[in-house]
């Protein structure tokens, strides 16, 4: 099946999901070009000519999500795969593992949420697009840190402003310059701002403040769809003055 959009988990799944995991898992495997692919063309006429990685990427949020709205229900999925595969060791980041949790009913909650919705609506955007370093994206998915960005381009800070100083164009301040992060909430009648202050100190204390206020991790979602709307629209900018 080829999909010209991915507009649900279960389909993001299928998508990460190879042809042989797909028929173990008995579900029909999807076609779809990767962000990197789709945006090819914007990427060599922003001069993004070397590497190019995912800014928001899926899964590890996903798992972190999984962790956050019920740890024992995240355990509990951990041994029964176990059980179902006849496993001796699970890596928990595995597309199979996850994706086995997204079709608990604990979670369903999770995937049927509209900040998900929006981020699947965006994810394949020129604004989810980065040029990075060479091992660049290797790295933060092996890092710890839940490939969270904000976290990982404040670690490798010397990497960080020599990416930027090499493409100036790449509309990243608000995920370097990040110590405070706003989102904008609808109450019944009116709106009302919300904001985190250092939240992106470390991997530890924002999962930490997650899991205190589960809220956090929703408006952290808000917040990066409201930087990836933000990167298209500079972007789409530049690109048409060019």
């Amino acid at each position: 099946m080829t999909l010209s959009t991915i507009s649900t988990i279960d389909e993001m799944f299928r998508w990460r999901l190879d042809k042989d995991q797909c028929e173990k898992e008995n579900v029909e495997h999807i076609i779809h070009l990767s962000v990197e692919e789709t945006n090819s063309e914007n990427a060599k006429n922003l001069k993004w000519t070397e590497y190019t990685d995912v800014l928001y990427s899926f899964l590890l949020t996903y798992k972190l999500g999984l962790e956050i709205i019920s740890e024992d229900d995240f355990c509990r999925c951990a041994k029964e795969y176990k059980n179902y595969r006849d496993l001796r060791r699970l890596n928990t980041n595995s597309p199979q593992f996850l994706y086995f949790c997204s079709n608990d009913k604990a979670f369903m909650d999770l995937n049927n949420c509209q900040e998900y919705k929006d981020f699947l609506g965006l994810y394949f955007t020129i604004g989810n697009l980065i040029p990075t370093w060479p091992g660049g994206n290797e790295a933060r998915g092996k890092m710890g840190l839940y490939d969270i960005p904000e976290i990982f381009f404040r670690k490798y800070n010397t990497w960080t402003k020599a990416l930027l100083k090499q493409y100036p164009n790449a509309n990243m301040d608000r995920i370097i310059n990040s110590e405070t992060f706003l989102v904008c909430r609808k109450n019944a009648d009116s709106f009302r701002i919300k904001g985190y202050r250092n939240a992106f100190n470390n991997i530890l204390q924002l999962k930490q403040m997650m899991k205190n206020n589960k809220d956090l991790y929703f408006d952290y979602l808000k917040h990066r769809n409201d930087v990836i709307r933000q990167r298209q629209k500079a972007l789409n900018n530049i690109l048409e003055i060019e």
